[in-house]
C-alpha cells in the first residue's frame, strides 16, 4: 500500500516498487614502465603505462515493478482509491546493455633539479566507447511525434530537437579528454623538514552510464495512474482515468490491458544531446609541510590552499514548451514548468545537456604526532575551511542532476552548494594503556550545512521566486565524539587475537537537519519561524556500542 499525497504513508506491504539489477563484468590489461637514472640537469625519473578494458555494463531496472494499490484507513481497507503500475510497451529491451572498450596512457617525468627543487610533469589521455549511446536512434514513432509537435518548433524555443535525435551515425565518442599535469616541491634545506609543494592538473570523469542509459529505458516502461470510484474518494468512471472497481483490477494482466491500446500514452521521453562531452575538473593547489621537535617528541604540520573548478556536468531539463514555444507563463520567471505540455502521444520530453559548473575554494590545516611505541601516544588535527558554489540547486542527497524550474542553465548565478559544512575540525588521539590495552578517540565537529530553499520573500510576486539556500544558525551542525579500546594477545607463533570495543557518539549528540525553510511570500509577507527548526530529524549514528573480534596471522 503507498498512499497518493495528500494522504502519508502508515503500513507499506506487500511487493515492493523498486527492483533493479546493474552491474559490469569484463577484462583488463595493464603495463606500468618505470626508468631510473636518466641524468639531464639533474636526476630524471620516467613513469609511463596503459590500460584497455573490454567490459559489459547492465542496467535494468522497473519502477514501479509491483502495481501499488492505495487505500484510506478511514473509509475502506478492501477496495483502494487509486493503483500505480507500469507495463512493457514493447519500445526495446528494459534491460540496456553496452559492450565498452576504455583506453588510458599516460607519461611523467619525476625531474630532481638537485637537492632542493624537484618538478613533476606528466600527461594523461583517456578515451571510453559506448554504443548504446553513439549506435543509439530512438522509435521512428517517437521521431515522428518530435518533428510534427508544433509546440518546440515556435520562433524563440532555446533548443533545436534535432541535436537530441541519434541516427547511429551521428553520435561520436568524446576523444580530447586530454590531463596535462604540473606538480613542484622546493625542500628549503634539503632535508625534508621544510617543503614547500603545489600543483596544477586537469582531470576527466566518466558519462555515468545510469545516466546514458535513460533515453532507452525510461521510454520501455513507463508509469500509469489510475484512481478508483470508492468511498470517499468518488470520481466518474472514464473521466480523468477513473474505473470503477473490479477485483480483476488485482490481476497485472487486467491492468495491462488498460493501457494496450495506447502504451505510450503518459510515457517519459529521455534524449540526450548527440554532442555530450566528458565532465572534467581543473584543480590549483600550493602549499607547504613541515617536520620539526616539540615538547620531547617529533610532530608534522601542512598547510594547503586549493582551487578547483569542474565543469560540463550532465544536467536534465524539461523540453516541454507551450503552444506558442514559451516554457514560463507570461510575466513569470522561475518554476510553472509546463508540464502540462506533453508531447503529443507521449508524456513529457527530458533533455540531457553538459551544464553543471561547481567551484571550491579550501584552506586544509594539519598538526600530527605520530604514534611511536617509545611515545605510546599520538595524536593529529586537522582542520578544513570550504567555500564552494554551484550553478544548480542540487538537492542534497536527492537526483541532483535534475533542474525544472529553469528551462536551462543558461546565465543562472551561483549558489552556496549544499550540504557541505564550511568549517570542520577532526581530532584524534592514540593511547598506550594500563593491561596492554589501547585507548582512542575521535572529536569531529562542523558547522551548519546549507540546506535545499527557494526565496520568494525577496521579490516582486510568486512568479519570480529564486534559488537561495538557507544555512540554518548556530555554531555546529554536526558533532560526534567517538571513544574506543583494543587489547590484542598473542595467540600463537605469527597469530594474534584482539577485541575492541567503539562507544560512537558517547554524548548522544543530536544533530538536527529538520529546518523550516520557507522564508515566505513577497514582502512584507514574512515567515516568523524561518531558519528555525521544525522537526525531529537527525544525521545518526545516535549513542551506539560496537563489540568486535578479530585474528591476525
Amino acid at each position: 500500500m503507498a498512499p497518493a499525497q495528500p494522504f502519508q504513508d502508515i503500513l507499506n506491504s506487500g511487493g515492493g516498487a523498486d527492483f533493479q539489477d546493474k552491474g559490469q563484468k569484463g577484462t583488463s590489461f595493464q603495463d606500468d614502465l618505470t626508468f631510473t637514472s636518466l641524468k639531464w640537469n639533474g636526476d630524471h625519473t620516467i613513469k609511463m603505462g596503459l590500460k584497455y578494458k573490454a567490459i559489459d555494463i547492465n542496467a535494468f531496472e522497473q519502477q514501479p515493478y509491483n502495481p501499488q494499490f492505495s487505500y484510506d484507513i478511514n473509509n475502506s481497507l478492501t477496495t483502494p482509491y487509486h493503483v500505480s503500475f507500469g507495463a512493457v510497451t514493447g519500445g526495446g529491451s528494459r534491460d540496456i546493455i553496452t559492450h565498452n572498450k576504455q583506453f588510458g596512457t599516460y607519461i611523467q617525468d619525476d625531474w630532481a633539479i638537485n637537492d632542493h627543487l624537484l618538478l613533476n610533469l606528466g600527461i594523461r589521455w583517456d578515451y571510453e566507447q559506448t554504443p548504446a549511446f553513439t549506435n543509439y536512434a530512438p522509435p521512428a514513432a517517437l521521431v515522428t511525434a518530435l518533428q510534427g509537435w508544433s509546440n518546440i518548433h515556435q520562433p524563440g524555443v532555446d533548443y533545436n530537437i534535432n541535436d537530441y535525435i541519434g541516427n547511429g551515425s551521428n553520435r561520436h565518442d568524446f576523444k580530447n579528454a586530454w590531463q596535462p599535469r604540473l606538480g613542484f616541491s622546493y625542500d628549503i634545506d634539503a632535508d625534508q623538514r621544510h617543503v614547500i609543494f603545489g600543483g596544477a592538473g586537469r582531470s576527466y570523469d566518466r558519462n555515468l552510464f545510469d545516466y546514458l542509459a535513460l533515453e532507452q529505458s525510461k521510454s520501455t516502461f513507463p508509469t500509469y495512474n489510475f484512481d478508483i470510484n470508492s468511498p470517499g474518494h468518488p470520481c466518474v468512471v472514464g473521466v480523468n482515468n477513473c474505473l470503477a472497481f473490479n477485483s480483476n483490477l488485482f490481476d497485472a494482466a487486467t491492468l495491462a490491458a488498460l493501457v494496450a491500446a495506447n502504451p505510450n500514452l503518459g510515457t517519459e521521453v529521455d534524449l540526450i544531446n548527440n554532442n555530450l562531452k566528458t565532465p572534467y575538473s581543473d584543480q590549483f593547489s600550493i602549499g607547504m609541510r613541515n617536520s620539526f621537535h616539540m615538547l620531547g617528541n617529533d610532530w608534522n604540520s601542512s598547510a594547503t590552499i586549493a582551487h578547483i573548478m569542474s565543469h560540463d556536468g550532465i544536467v536534465f531539463t524539461l523540453g516541454n514548451r507551450r503552444p506558442d514555444g514559451t516554457f514560463f507563463p507570461p510575466g513569470t520567471s522561475f518554476g510553472n514548468a509546463p508540464f502540462g505540455f506533453p508531447i503529443p502521444g507521449y508524456g513529457s520530453l527530458i533533455l540531457a545537456d553538459n551544464g553543471i559548473e561547481t567551484k571550491l575554494n579550501t584552506l586544509l590545516l594539519s598538526l600530527e604526532k605520530p604514534y611511536t611505541k617509545a611515545s605510546g601516544w599520538g595524536m593529529t588535527v586537522a582542520y578544513t575551511f570550504s567555500a564552494a558554489s554551484e550553478n544548480h540547486f542540487s538537492a542534497y542527497q536527492s537526483d541532483d542532476h535534475y533542474v525544472f524550474d529553469y528551462p536551462n542553465l543558461d546565465g543562472i548565478g551561483f549558489t552556496r552548494s549544499l550540504g557541505l559544512a564550511r568549517h570542520r575540525l577532526v581530532m584524534t588521539g592514540i593511547y598506550d594503556g594500563f593491561w596492554g590495552m589501547t585507548f582512542s578517540g575521535k572529536l569531529t565537529l562542523a558547522s551548519p550545512i546549507p540546506l535545499q530553499a527557494e526565496n520568494c520573500h525577496d521579490t516582486t510576486d510568486f512568479n519570480n521566486c529564486f534559488w537561495d539556500p538557507l544555512t540554518p544558525k548556530g555554531t555546529f551542525g554536526y558533532k560526534q565524539f567517538d571513544l574506543a579500546v583494543q587489547k590484542e594477545w598473542n595467540a600463537g607463533p605469527d597469530v594474534k587475537l584482539r577485541v575492541r570495543g567503539d562507544l560512537l557518539n558517547a554524548f548522544n549528540w543530536r544533530n538536527y537537519t529538520d529546518y523550516d525553510t520557507w522564508r515566505g511570500g513577497p514582502a512584507p509577507d514574512f515567515n516568523p519561524t524561518f531558519g528555525q527548526r521544525n522537526g525531529d530529524g537527525i544525521t545518526y549514528p545516535t549513542r551506539m556500542f560496537k563489540l568486535t573480534a578479530g585474528l591476525s596471522w
